[in-house]
């Protein structure tokens, strides 16, 4: 698990921890006491953290748009998906815009672009689920985007907030791409210095 604050205000600060599966038990401890606001994907397990109000829920709109994403895929000609993914394009077109912008000026603009496009996404979405099967492809990524709707949208609120989770994904990256690689180096068991330099100095390891 990550844990993740990007250059905007001061230098970036990266937190991984290590936790045997992927409970709300890690979270709810490693955030006990934090007030603020937490970014995050719509994993039910960190439901508990939002209950109170003292931590605000910031949802991933690149999340909610993969599902629109995989929905397009499987039609040949363009579709109501396809017309969902053009108002994500038009809300991360203007994120690219006001990206170097202070957070007052970044706010301003939000609140100027960004929610009056969001408000004719929700017309869209309330039109649209109606119109759908709920566990069809289509229907799975409107009824996501709506249940997590207010979550979705708090990105608005003030300008340093980010419309997506990417930089915590992109920490995420040298994890997943060597997790292979690292397969045999160390454990959950705690491994010695010595034993640990000894496995890594081989020659096999060395040339690998």
């Amino acid at each position: 698990m990550v844990y993740a604050k990007d250059h905007r205000h001061g230098p970036p600060l990266i937190v991984y921890e290590f936790s045997r599966s992927r409970t709300r038990d890690a979270p709810l401890t490693f955030l006990a006491g934090y007030r603020g606001d937490l970014q995050a994907d719509a994993y039910p397990g960190y439901d508990p953290l939002f209950i109170d109000g003292a931590i605000r829920e910031i949802a991933c709109n690149v999340h909610a748009r993969r599902k629109f994403v995989e929905a397009a895929d499987l039609l040949k000609t363009p579709g109501r998906a396809h017309q969902a993914l053009a108002f994500y394009k038009a809300l991360f077109r203007i994120e690219r815009q006001i990206r170097d912008l202070s957070d007052a000026d970044r706010l301003r603009e939000r609140q100027e672009k960004t929610v009056p496009l969001l408000a004719q996404f929700k017309a869209w979405l309330d039109n649209a689920v109606h119109t759908v099967l709920p566990k069809d492809s289509l229907g799975i990524a409107v009824n996501y985007a709506l249940k997590h709707w207010e979550a979705l949208r708090n990105f608005t609120q003030a300008g340093h907030l980010e419309a997506s989770n990417n930089y915590a994904e992109r920490c995420m990256r040298p994890v997943a791409v060597g997790r292979k690689a690292f397969l045999f180096v160390g454990s959950e068991r705690q491994v010695t210095p010595q034993r640990f330099t000894t496995r890594w100095s081989s020659p096999a390891r060395r040339t690998r």
